[in-house]
């Protein structure tokens, strides 16, 4: 008789740093402590600290999905945002933030 074996839970994907930098737009130093109403956390997601970057990666949310969990694994701190400015062109988006500052090629 043959036994079935069960496929392992969850997508795992190779990603690297320059695949991050295609999944983020912009990225900027953090100013959460100058604009601390403009961002949401994520429920589940830590308090974001005010030093260290921002990174836009759109209105979908799997691209921040990714960097975010990119970024713990290269062992840093990481928090997934939602930008609530009343902006078009970045209302909505989500916002990775981490505690350093990246310098993606």
């Amino acid at each position: 008789m043959k036994t079935k074996t069960k496929a392992a839970r969850g997508l795992h994907i190779k990603v690297d740093s320059c695949d991050v930098q295609y999944l983020c737009n912009t990225k900027h130093k953090c100013f959460l402590a100058d604009q601390p109403d403009r961002f949401a956390t994520i429920k589940g997601h830590p308090t974001p600290g005010t030093n260290g970057q921002l990174m836009w990666c759109g209105r979908d949310y799997l691209p921040a999905l990714i960097t975010w969990q990119w970024l713990q694994v290269q062992g840093h701190r990481a928090a997934i945002l939602v930008d609530e400015c009343d902006d078009e062109f970045c209302g909505g988006d989500f916002v990775v933030w981490t505690d350093k500052e990246w310098e993606l090629n």
